[in-house]
């Protein structure tokens, strides 16, 4: 006697099964052996006409870092042991970022652990968010599987230094994607437009009129007629 019952559920699970594949198109099997996690997600990005995010040292350093952390601690979350999440660990190797994304996975491999982020919601939507332009990746053995921390950011900025003057603070940085970005800064409430922008647009400067002890510098661009903040930094001087 045939189960109906069986049968419905066989259907709901084909049904399944087809919707992952037609939304969630795996990487085929003879390639995904041999592709990174970076090389995976900047494939499942460009596929739906998002840019392909580049890799970045100090995101590898504090992706790699966690990865061995929560290998060592068995605290599986986005919070560490001492209640920091993804930017604030960041921030304690150097990052400028306001805001990092995280997914972190454990599965047999590499591929297991990406296949695992991409059918869920929460992870797909951090690995697809169209403001990032970089990613580090790190890992580790957790209980005889891999443990990978995947951390991204949004970085139109680099080389950011500060000078002090006379009468104020010369701010210069370099422009990541100067195509796209109208960079603009703001510090003790007001906003500033650039000084000076390079010809080439890969160099701008800042000036801030005044002197004061402590600079909280925030820096960001304009798009769409909205202010994107990007970066923090904390620039303390000595007046004479």
């Amino acid at each position: 006697m045939v189960n109906p019952m069986g049968n419905k559920f066989g259907l709901v699970f084909l049904a399944f099964l087809s919707i992952s594949a037609l939304f969630f198109p795996s990487i085929p099997e003879c390639l995904a052996d041999s592709m990174s996690i970076i090389e995976k997600v900047n494939t499942f990005r460009s596929a739906r006409g998002l840019r392909r995010l580049e890799s970045f040292n100090l995101l590898e350093t504090a992706a790699e870092a966690y990865a061995l952390e929560i290998a060592e601690t068995g605290l599986f979350s986005h919070t560490d042991v001492s209640g920091k999440r993804a930017a604030e660990r960041f921030k304690a190797f150097g990052g400028t970022s306001l805001k990092v994304g995280e997914v972190i996975g454990v599965g047999s491999s590499e591929e297991a652990v990406f296949q695992a982020w991409v059918r869920s919601d929460s992870h797909r939507e951090v690995i697809l968010a169209p403001r990032w332009s970089h990613i580090g990746v790190g890992e580790a053995e957790f209980k005889g599987r891999k443990m990978m921390v995947a951390l991204f950011i949004d970085r139109p900025f680099s080389d950011m230094q500060a000078t002090v003057t006379d009468d104020g603070c010369l701010i210069t940085a370099d422009m990541s994607h100067p195509e796209t970005v109208e960079p603009v800064l703001l510090s003790g409430g007001k906003y500033y437009d650039p000084l000076n922008i390079s010809e080439d647009r890969k160099y701008f400067e800042f000036f801030i009129p005044f002197k004061a002890p402590v600079y909280f510098l925030y820096l960001g661009y304009r798009s769409k007629g909205d202010i994107v903040l990007t970066d923090y930094l904390t620039l303390k001087i000595e007046l004479k």
